[in-house]
C-alpha cells in the first residue's frame, strides 16, 4: 500500500460524508439532524478505516478518537497532514453542544458522570422496600406492563410519589418512572393450578439466628384485593366465626405446621382487616391448619389459600408439548405422556420447522424442534442436565424462525394513555425495525413527546440487524435512547456473540448521541443471594460507560443498589484520575 495515498483516502472519506449532509432531511431540529449525520460518519468509518490507513495515521502521530463528533476530528486531522479540505457547517459545533444537552435532559448522568440505577420493580412491592431502594440510590423505577394491570401500576407510581414527599431532603431528585409496553413477547401459557402450603421464609445469619422476624396480616373479613396489606410479606386468610373474641396485641397462638414443626404467630396489633402478626421462624402452613390461642382456648381455622401453578421440571433426554390452543393448561409429565404447555403466541408456529432451536426462561432451557402439527409441537429438550422448572409467563425464543409480529400490540395501545401520563420514560418491547419506531411516532400526538423518552429496546435478531436504521429514526424523537436488553438478546444471536456486539451498540449509540440502559443480570447473583461474583464486578467496570445500568428485582435488591451507588463511586474517581494523568507501566 502506498504511504502516500492513505491522506487521499482519508480526504474521499470525509467528503463522501460531507455529500450526505445534504441527503439528511425531516429531522425536527439541526442538533438531531447533526446526530443522524454523526452516526453516519461512525458507519463510513467502520466500513472504510483499515490497518493500513490507521498505522499511517500513528507513524505521524495521529489517532481517530473523536466518536463524539467525527466530522471535526476528521477535517483536524487532514489539516495536520497538510490536506486542504472544505470545513463541516459553521454551526456544527452549536448543533455538538445542543446534542450533548439533549442527552444530559434524559438522564442526570451526564452531569455526575456517574451511570443511573434504575430497578425492576415486584408488582406487590410494598412502601417499605420501596423507601429503602430510594433512599440507598434507585434514580428510576421500572414496571414491566407484561405483569399486573393498571391499578397495580397506579399504586406502584403513588407509593413512590408520596415516599418522596417524606423523605425529598435525602434525595438529590426526583424518582423517574420507566414503563415497558408488554410487546408481542412469546410466553409460556398458563399452567395449571393447585392449592400449595404456604411458606413463610425466615433467612438466618451465619450462626443460625433470624436476622429478622416476618410481619403478616391474619385476615379475619372477606375481601377480593385490598391494596393496604400488599405492604405486609404474608396473607394468611383464616375463617370467619363471628363468636370467638377478639385477640389483644401480645397474644400467642400455637400451631403445627406441615412438617410437624411447633410454632407460633405473635400479635402485634389489631387491623381494619385482622390481626398483624409476626414469625420467627420458617414455616409451611396448609389450608385448615388450626391456631390455638392457649389463654382462652379458642381455635382459629387457616382458610382457602392462593393456589399456585403446578411444577413442571424438564432436563436433556425429555419431550416438552407445546399446545397450539390458548385453553390448554400446561401439566407436569407423567409415566406415559411428557410434559405439556400452551403459549400466548400460537399463531407464530405456523412458521416453526422441525430441526429449530428453541429457548425457554431466557436461555436455561434449550430444546430442539422435533416434530410439528398444526395442532401442537413436539420439542426435545437437550439442556440442562438437571431438572430446570418452566415457568409460566416466562418468555420463549425462536432464533432460527422468522417471526413477522408488531412491536406494538392491540393491549399496548390500550396500555399508552396511562403510561404517557404517568411515565417518564416509554420502552418499546421487542423492537424489529425502524418502522415500529415510526408507527408509534405517528400513534403519539407530538405534545405528549416533548416530557416523554422513548426507550428502543433491542432484545432481537432482526433489532442487530436494523440497529443504525433503528437509531436513525429514534432521532426523530425530542427525547430517544436505547435499552441493550441482554436476556433475550443473547439467546437470539449466541452468548458468545453478545460481548462483541453489546461493544459495538454502544459505540454506534455514543455516535448518534443516544444515551444507553444496560440490562439483565447486572449483580444478578448480589441481588438473590446477597454478595456479588468477581464476573460481576467486571461487568460493573464495563458498564460504568453507560448512562444508566438496570437492576432486577430480588431479596437483595436494596442491598445491590446501595453497592451499586458505592462501586460508581469509586469507578467515577479512578477515571478522573485516568484523564489527569498519563501512568506509565
Amino acid at each position: 500500500m502506498n504511504p502516500f495515498y492513505e491522506p487521499y483516502r482519508l480526504l474521499q472519506i470525509y467528503q463522501s460524508i460531507l455529500f450526505r449532509e445534504n441527503k439528511l432531511v425531516n429531522y425536527p431540529t439541526a442538533h438531531q439532524q447533526f446526530s443522524a449525520l454523526n452516526l453516519i460518519a461512525f458507519k463510513q468509518l467502520q466500513h472504510n478505516i483499515d490497518t493500513y490507513l490507521l498505522e499511517f495515521l500513528k507513524a505521524n502521530g495521529l489517532i481517530l478518537t473523536n466518536v463524539d463528533n467525527i466530522l471535526e476530528g476528521l477535517y483536524k486531522t487532514l489539516l495536520n497532514l497538510g490536506i486542504g479540505a472544505p470545513p463541516p457547517f459553521l454551526a456544527n459545533r452549536q448543533q455538538y453542544n445542543a446534542a450533548k444537552h439533549r442527552k444530559s435532559s434524559i438522564f442526570h448522568s451526564y452531569q455526575t458522570r456517574q451511570p443511573e440505577i434504575m430497578v425492576t420493580l415486584d408488582i406487590n412491592a410494598s412502601k417499605e422496600i420501596l423507601k429503602e431502594l430510594l433512599v440507598n440510590g434507585m434514580t428510576i423505577a421500572r414496571i414491566n406492563c407484561a405483569y399486573g394491570t393498571i391499578e397495580d401500576w397506579r399504586r406502584l407510581i403513588h407509593f413512590i410519589r408520596s415516599i418522596e414527599k417524606d423523605i425529598h431532603n435525602q434525595l438529590p431528585h426526583p424518582c423517574k418512572i420507566y414503563m415497558d409496553l408488554s410487546g408481542a413477547k412469546v410466553r409460556v401459557g398458563p399452567i395449571k393450578k393447585k392449592t400449595f402450603p404456604l411458606k413463610i421464609k425466615i433467612n438466618k445469619d451465619r450462626y443460625g439466628f433470624p436476622l429478622h422476624n416476618k410481619k403478616g396480616i391474619l385476615v379475619m373479613k372477606h375481601h377480593t384485593h385490598i391494596h393496604d396489606l400488599d405492604s405486609f410479606e404474608f396473607v394468611l386468610p383464616l375463617n370467619i366465626n363471628k363468636d370467638i373474641p377478639q385477640l389483644a396485641a401480645g397474644d400467642v397462638l400455637h400451631f403445627t405446621d406441615v412438617q410437624k414443626r411447633k410454632r407460633e404467630f405473635n400479635i402485634l396489633a389489631s387491623h381494619t382487616y385482622g390481626y398483624v402478626v409476626t414469625i420467627n421462624k420458617t414455616t409451611y402452613i396448609s389450608e385448615g391448619t388450626r391456631l390455638l390461642h392457649e389463654q382462652s382456648g379458642n381455635e382459629y381455622q387457616v382458610g382457602t389459600l392462593k393456589s399456585s401453578p403446578v411444577d413442571i421440571y424438564v432436563k436433556s433426554g425429555d419431550y416438552l408439548k407445546i399446545h397450539l390452543a390458548k385453553s390448554i393448561e400446561g401439566k407436569a409429565a407423567t409415566k406415559n405422556n411428557p410434559a405439556e404447555i400452551s403459549t400466548t403466541l400460537p399463531q407464530i408456529f405456523s412458521d416453526v420447522k422441525a430441526g429449530e432451536n428453541i429457548y425457554f426462561n431466557d436461555g436455561k432451557i434449550h430444546g430442539i424442534v422435533d416434530h410439528v402439527d398444526k395442532n401442537f409441537i413436539i420439542v426435545s429438550i437437550i439442556y440442562p442436565s438437571t431438572p430446570k422448572k418452566v415457568k409460566e409467563n416466562k418468555g420463549i425464543n425462536l432464533p432460527d424462525t422468522k417471526i413477522k409480529l408488531p412491536a406494538i400490540t392491540a393491549q399496548d395501545i390500550h396500555d399508552l394513555p396511562f403510561i404517557v401520563k404517568h411515565a417518564d420514560f416509554l420502552g418499546i418491547s421487542f423492537i424489529q425495525q425502524a418502522e415500529d419506531l415510526a408507527y408509534l411516532h405517528q400513534i403519539l400526538h407530538q405534545s405528549l413527546l416533548e416530557n416523554l423518552t422513548i426507550v428502543a429496546k433491542i432484545e432481537t435478531r432482526n433489532a442487530i440487524h436494523n440497529f443504525s436504521d433503528i437509531l436513525l429514526q429514534g432521532l426523530h424523537f425530542p427525547k430517544f435512547a436505547v435499552m441493550i436488553a441482554r436476556g433475550d438478546l443473547a439467546v437470539e444471536v449466541g452468548f458468545e456473540k453478545l460481548p462483541i456486539i453489546q461493544q459495538e451498540m454502544l459505540d454506534m449509540c455514543k455516535a448518534a448521541h443516544v444515551p444507553t440502559i444496560l440490562a439483565t443480570e447486572v449483580l444478578d447473583r448480589l441481588t438473590k443471594k446477597g454478595i456479588p461474583s468477581r464476573a460481576e464486578l467486571a461487568d460493573i467496570f464495563i458498564g460504568s460507560s453507560v448512562d444508566c445500568m438496570m437492576l432486577n428485582k430480588g431479596t437483595y435488591v436494596d442491598k445491590a443498589v446501595d453497592f451499586l451507588k458505592e462501586t460508581m463511586q469509586l469507578i467515577v474517581k479512578q477515571h478522573e484520575y485516568y484523564h489527569k494523568y498519563v501512568r506509565g507501566f
